[in-house]
Order: C-alpha cells, then structure tokens, then sequence
C-alpha cells in the first residue's frame, strides 16, 4: 500500500505464509512499518536481506569502534614494557662491558652471570662461586696485562679500557641522534606535552625517532652517563602511541577516529612512566598533573591511560626483569613482627612530620620564587638589577661610566637612573 510495496500476481496470503513484524533497525524506513512477508520471493526480498546484511556489518563495526581503542591502549603498554625491557638488559650488559664479560652466557651482565647480586663480590668485583663453565672475567684478567706490564700498568689498561668503551659508545649515540633523528634529544617530555596541547610535531614521534630514541639510551646509559631512563621511556611510549595510530589508518580498521591522537599520547606518556617506575597510579598521576596542564583531560583519557599502566606493569611483572617477581627493584616486603623490618609503627610521626615541613618548604619556595620574578621584572624595565640596592647600582654607574654606556646600549633606563640618583645625592 503506502509503501509501494505489492505482491507478485498470483501469490495470495495464506496459512503458510509467515509474517514478521519490522521494529525498525539500522536502515530502516518509518514509512514501512507493518508485517512484511518472510519466506515469499516478492519483489523487496533481495532488499530484506541486504538490510539485514547492513545491519550486521553496523554492530559488527560498532563492536570494533568500541573495543578497538582498548586493545590499541593495552597492546601500547606490552610494547613500551618490551622497550624499557630491552634497554634496561642492554645498559646492564654495556655498562658491565666496560669491566670484563661473562664467559659461557653470552649478553649477560655482571649479576645475572653470577646468578644474582648477593652472589657479586664486591671486593674482587667478580662471583662469589665461579664456575668452570660460567664465570665472570675481567678483561684484565683476560689479556693478562698484569703478568705482561706488571699490577700497576695492568690496572691502568683496565682503566683505559674502561674509558674507551665510554667515549666510543657516547660517540656513536651522539653520531645516531645528530646524522638521522636529531629529534631524538633530550628527554621527549616537551615535545610530548607540545603534541598534547595540539602541536603537530611528526619527526618527533616517527618510527626513526622511536628506533633512534630506543638505541641512543641504551649506548648512553651504558656508557655511564648521568643520565635517566625515565623521561625518554616517556617518549618512547608516544611515539609506539603514534605508530600504532599511522598502523590503524593504514589498515583502515572500523573505529579508528574512536581514539583522539592526544588520548592515544596521554596512554602512551602513562604506559611509560609505569615501565619506568613500576607503578601504574603514578603514570596516571604523571597524565592528570602534566598533560593536563596543558589540554583539558576528560574521564575516558584517563581511563586510556590506566589501561595502559597497567597493561605495563603486568608485562613486567611477567618478564621478572629484577628476578625478585616484583615490579620495582626495592620494597617493604618483611613480616610486621620480624625485627628486621625495614621501619617501625612509631616511625610514622616522624616521616608525617617531615612530610609536612618538606610540603610548608615547597609552598614558601613558590611564593618566594614568584615574588622575586615580579620583582625581577619591575626592576629590568627601570634598568636596575633587582638584587641590588637602588643607591649602591647608582654608585656603580657613576664610578663605571662605561658600564652605563653600555646598559644605555642595551635600552635600559640608566641616564634616567643615573640622573635622579644624582640629583638625590
């Protein structure tokens, strides 16, 4: 009737016809709404099934634009925790390199040769138990050079040695950076809160970045280098955030507009704080504090980024990096009664008194710091250095007249200065 739609001549409605009534789905026309016939072959069959076809290609992209940004968010912490695996066993190795290698275990460093660091000596610097077929040995000790040149030149070998492996694996971390990606400096955070606010920044978050970023760490640390891992294991994590977002474009996945690339960023900057510190709150907290200084951070970017964290933190746990099945290096893990426990009940006054003066410290820093900006500023259009008093910069200037000259150079108010404080005197 008024949906144009008409039966076949010759096709009568009947007992063993099958009626089915449309409520309306994806596709559907609310003019069309009434029994329509299941099983004879009219003229809008054919139409039937594409519309059912279309409606089970909806909810199955429906279904992957709501889960794909959770996988994508929990597949960018098993990455960055595989990154920050590799680089840490990398600067163990290279940074043990410097002193000898482990015979019989090939890339191992010097506690996981001795089976631990309770099994290092520390006086000789070598295994407590060495054994024949997997010891410890130092390259002195190796090249003989004591026996050769004697124990004093032997030991200066050593060190020159020692020196060597530094400066060439800083030069070739410093070549890396400086010929392929020198957006690879520096730890990455201002770049990664620059990409946040909404600055487009694509060589610091490429797949020559992330490479350059993952090996220059290595070779620096190693080479013992007062540098952290913890800030570049940010970046690293942004730039995984980023290749997985140009992977997902690329295939065309359903539901890859559902993740905003600043969301992807912030689980990314999350996943890598967790890698660095083992602990997944705080890379939440690192997100909410200074990623959303500067962009406004709604509940679903923080719900990316713990998904993130922990994804992280329970591939480290997994991989048991420091051998002790726990996520960080160092913990209150003793019994309450055990009299060797690392603190007492009646310690807590005293941490919560010292963190309440270390808080009172922080508050009178800032508004000490901000007064002597403004007053910085003050004096620096008058011409005059704010630490100075205004009668001794006067002095100064009369007994320098060369020195006035020059702050007149500069733009400073200094004749003005000069003049009132003469007039003054």
């Amino acid at each position: 009737g008024r949906c144009g739609r008409m039966l076949e001549p010759g096709w009568e409605v009947g007992d063993g016809v099958e009626y089915h009534y449309s409520s309306g789905g994806v596709g559907y026309d609310s003019e069309c709404d009434g029994l329509d016939p299941r099983g004879l072959r009219s003229q809008d069959s054919d139409g039937g099934l594409r519309r059912a076809g279309s409606a089970r290609t909806a909810m199955a992209m429906e279904v992957s634009r709501t889960l794909l940004p959770w996988l994508l968010s929990t597949l960018l912490g098993v990455l960055t925790a595989l990154s920050g695996t590799y680089i840490a066993l990398s600067c163990d190795f290279l940074a043990d390199l410097r002193f000898g290698f482990c015979q019989g275990l090939p890339f191992a460093d010097r506690n996981r040769c001795c089976g631990g660091a309770e099994n290092v000596d520390v006086l000789s610097e070598g295994c407590v138990h060495g054994g024949p077929l997997v010891r410890w040995v130092h390259w002195v000790d190796y090249f003989n050079f004591e026996h050769l040149v004697g124990a004093y030149f032997g030991r200066s070998t050593g060190f020159t040695i020692y020196m060597l492996q530094s400066v060439v694996l800083t030069g070739v971390a410093a070549l890396l950076v400086h010929e392929f990606c020198p957006a690879a400096r520096g730890s990455g955070i201002p770049d990664v809160k620059a990409a946040v606010s909404g600055f487009d920044l694509p060589q610091s978050f490429s797949g020559a970045c992330l490479l350059i970023k993952t090996l220059g760490l290595s070779l620096t640390v190693g080479a013992g280098l007062s540098l952290g891992k913890e800030g570049p294991l940010i970046h690293i994590g942004v730039c995984w955030a980023h290749a997985l977002a140009r992977l997902v474009r690329a295939l065309r996945l359903p539901g890859s507009s559902a993740l905003p690339l600043h969301d992807f960023a912030c689980a990314g900057a999350a996943a890598g704080v967790s890698t660095a510190f083992g602990a997944p709150l705080g890379g939440v907290l690192f997100v909410a504090e200074e990623l959303g200084s500067v962009r406004v951070l709604g509940r679903r970017s923080l719900l990316f980024a713990f998904t993130a964290a922990i994804s992280a933190s329970f591939t480290l746990k997994h991989l048991n990096l420091s051998g002790a099945n726990r996520l960080t290096l160092f913990s209150l893990s003793t019994s309450t009664h055990n009299p060797r426990k690392e603190w007492h009940s009646w310690e807590m006054a005293a941490f919560l008194i010292i963190g309440l003066l270390c808080g009172l410290v922080g508050v009178l820093f800032v508004k000490v710091n901000l007064r002597f900006t403004v007053q910085r500023r003050r004096m620096a259009k008058q011409g005059r250095l704010w630490l100075l008093p205004a009668g001794l910069q006067d002095r100064i200037l009369r007994a320098c007249p060369r020195l006035a000259e020059a702050r007149r150079g500069d733009g400073g108010a200094t004749a003005g200065v000069a003049g009132a404080g003469g007039g003054g005197g």
